[in-house]
């Protein structure tokens, strides 16, 4: 690929309901530790691959992934398909939906990591944010129950998918992670949200969701 920022549209799995808009920033060849940051949603996930030298981040990647197999509706929302059920019955009837989630999220990624391999760039590691860290199953309300434990379970796809693909990956609970990031890499907070702010700056959308996952991606690379 010629030129300093090269943007590249592709599918990372041909049944995606969409393509993935996919920014992959300047030649990535040269030293620093490569990482993912993942920020989960329902079905899906923000991407973001950093490179971190002497401390400093620079973004090589911004991109959105599918972790649903299009296939197979029940792997959209798998709990709000069951949410009338006892919480120990729900967890049971969606165990086939979770492992094909499990396996359609790894798929996806391996893809993803072959893609960033030939553009130079080795993540080793990765940080991921996203879904409660609580038990859903404390929750009463059923329909409140069934989107916590769809972000829990779509959170835990990702940490599997990760450890299938050889990545170290930690993971850091999203109502903490500003202050964790100011433990875990010696700054400010108004220093890593300008840090943060300004990777950015050269590709879009570039919103909170990309945000959460870049600092989680920092703080892997940071080790």
């Amino acid at each position: 690929m010629s030129g300093d920022f090269d943007t590249l549209e592709f599918r990372l799995e041909e049944d995606l309901a969409r393509p993935a808009k996919s920014a992959f920033m300047g030649k990535n060849e040269g030293r620093g530790r490569v990482a993912l940051g993942f920020r989960v949603k329902t079905g899906k996930a923000i991407v973001v691959a950093v490179r971190l030298r002497d401390r400093v981040p620079s973004l090589i990647l911004r991109t959105e992934i599918s972790l649903t197999d299009s296939a197979t509706p029940a792997t959209v929302q798998p709990h709000h398909e069951v949410m009338h059920l006892p919480w120990p019955e729900a967890l049971r009837a969606v165990a086939l939906a979770e492992r094909m989630i499990r396996s359609a999220t790894a798929n996806t990624l391996s893809k993803l990591l072959v893609e960033l391999s030939a553009r130079g760039a080795d993540p080793r590691c990765a940080g991921v944010t996203g879904g409660t860290v609580n038990d859903p199953g404390r929750i009463a309300n059923p329909h409140i129950r069934a989107h916590a434990a769809e972000g829990r379970l779509f959170r835990e796809a990702v940490e599997f998918a990760a450890g299938e693909c050889k990545l170290s990956a930690e993971t850091f609970p999203e109502a903490d992670i500003r202050a964790i990031a100011v433990r875990r890499l010696a700054c400010k907070r108004s220093e890593i949200d300008e840090r943060v702010g300004s990777l950015g700056a050269s590709t879009k959308p570039w919103r909170a969701d990309e945000k959460l996952a870049a600092l989680a991606a920092w703080m892997a690379a940071s080790g």
